[in-house]
Order: structure tokens, then sequence, then C-alpha cells
């Protein structure tokens, strides 16, 4: 069984993307029986799309035509 410090650890890290079946099946049950995990994974995934919407508009907006001088 997965305690909460190992899945948080591993989701954050990004280790369960590449983790075995074995490990993301207990992942998957620990995020079932645990509500602060599954908060804490839907927060991840929040903040995750929150920060690709701004990489992507940083990415789009054009340069400035003027250099801002203070």
């Amino acid at each position: 069984m997965m305690n909460c410090k190992t899945y948080v650890f591993k989701l954050s890290s990004g280790q369960l993307d590449t983790a075995s079946l074995g490990e993301r099946l207990w992942a998957a049950q620990h995020r079932m029986m645990c509500g602060k995990c599954r908060v804490f994974t839907a927060n991840d995934q929040q903040l995750t799309a929150v920060m690709q919407r701004h990489k992507n508009d940083l990415l789009k907006a054009p340069p400035p035509e003027e250099p801002i001088n203070r």
C-alpha cells in the first residue's frame, strides 16, 4: 500500500508517468481511498493546466516594439 508522502512525491516529481503498471495501480488504489490525495491530485492538475495556458500565452505574445525605460 502506498502512503500519502510517497504518492505526493511521485505525482509531483512526474514519476507516476513512467511508473510500472503495478505502481500505478497502487497509486490509483491509494487515491481512491484517500480524500486528501484526491484533492491534491485535482489541484495539481489545475495548476498544471494554468501554467500551460500561461506558457502558451507567453509564447504567442508578440515581442515589445520598444524596450521599456524605467
